[in-house]
């Protein structure tokens, strides 16, 4: 009797897990089909003090990236449940084994997501933009990551640190939107042709310092 207990409350458990998987994925899903998505979610600028000892920190950690190549993206933004993904294609590989030219792939960042929230939807970045299809970026990889059964395989960025660690070879122009001091969410779409999500000019410095450092190194 007991068994049979355990056994219905394991079934109803696993039977709301699953409900609110489905539900979960929906929500995920349903906002992409609208090209214009974009224009209507929330990201946030990385505050002053995280952005000079995070860029100090991957300073010190690209270097003994596994994989570093040039990369031109070539696929749209992809966002999943809980994570997002984006395909390019390998113009040259600086440091590391198993890709070379020409090769695609996915790249992968866990966070990279699209989420609801207060605001409607807001979407993690790592600070760092969308790869812009047809242009190129020098992209710091881990290695390849478990691809659920993808034919194309997919690579995990490198590093755990809150900034993605992707430099665009192109310069943009950077926009810094002022924030109400409780959150340093801003709309997207005012931050749109921005590189980097900075909430202050010192912090954007500390952005542009190091993407012209690393690009020098390769």
């Amino acid at each position: 009797m007991k068994l049979r207990g355990a056994l219905i409350v394991t079934m109803v458990v696993y039977l709301l897990a699953a409900c609110y998987g489905i539900f979960e994925k929906r929500t995920y899903t349903d906002i992409t089909r609208d090209t214009s998505y974009l224009d209507s979610v929330y990201v946030a600028e990385i505050p002053e003090n995280f952005a000079l000892s995070c860029c100090e920190e991957l300073r010190q950690m690209l270097p003994g990236a596994p994989i570093v190549m040039k990369v031109c993206a070539v696929g749209e933004m992809e966002h999943l449940a809980r994570t997002g993904r984006q395909k390019v294609k390998v113009e040259t590989v600086f440091q590391g084994e198993g890709l070379k030219e020409g090769d695609e792939v996915y790249l992968t960042e866990t966070r990279w997501n699209l989420y609801p929230n207060l605001y409607g939807f807001s979407m993690d970045r790592g600070f760092v933009n969308i790869m812009e299809i047809g242009e190129s970026y020098l992209v710091f990889v881990e290695g390849q990551a478990d691809g659920l059964g993808e034919r194309m395989p997919v690579y995990e960025l490198f590093g755990d640190t809150v900034i993605a660690p992707v430099f665009s070879y192109r310069t943009h122009e950077n926009r810094i939107v002022q924030t109400d001091g409780m959150s340093t969410y801003v709309p997207y779409k005012m931050v749109s042709d921005n590189e980097f999500f900075a909430e202050t000019q010192a912090g954007m410095d500390a952005f542009l310092t190091l993407k012209e450092e690393i690009l020098g190194q390769y």
